[in-house]
């Protein structure tokens, strides 16, 4: 939310969503595929497994991302599509980024749905686990975000042309 609102301010020419918004005023290029996974500490009981019931998530200590983001965007769609609200989590703390949310499970304070790009190097360091909700798909797209109709300068065309053409490995 508060990166759409900053293309549409005009502090930003274009920005890297994790959901495409809603915004007619905003154009959307799809950038990339991700997976959202369930965030454990190493030393957390269900650190060992792949996959876990979805209703295991209920009076757990959750740890959730600010109203807005595209990741709670996301976990809500897909956790309701399940029968699961936010009001059904043990919500400990409402963070304002992936990283504060990431150092939270590492320090022991919950688990949280993150997309795994965040915490790849925490998983290869033995830091954190991911788990996978048994029977709900967690993939989404990120996108590239600009102002419809709005000129862009030569150096924001250049960028947006790279990063359409130089897409990370899904």
């Amino acid at each position: 939310m508060k990166i759409a609102q900053a293309v549409l301010n005009g502090d930003l020419h274009l920005g890297v969503v994790g959901a495409p918004p809603d915004d007619p005023r905003l154009e959307s290029h799809p950038y990339l595929r991700d997976e959202l996974v369930v965030a454990v500490p190493a030393t957390h009981a269900w650190a060992k497994k792949t996959v876990i019931m979805p209703d295991a998530l209920r009076g757990t200590p959750f740890i959730l991302r600010e109203t807005g983001s595209g990741t709670r965007r996301i976990m809500e769609e897909r956790l309701g599509n399940a029968g699961i609200s936010i009001a059904d989590l043990n919500t400990i703390a409402v963070m304002g980024s992936s990283d504060a949310v990431r150092q939270s499970i590492k320090g022991g304070l919950g688990v949280s749905i993150l997309s795994i790009r965040a915490i790849q190097d925490d998983i290869s360091a033995k830091r954190l686990s991911a788990v996978r909700l048994k029977g709900i798909p967690m993939e989404r797209s990120f996108a590239v975000i600009l102002r419809k109709g709005k000129s862009r300068s030569p150096l924001c065309q250049a960028f947006l042309d790279y990063l359409l053409r130089a897409k990370p490995k899904a």
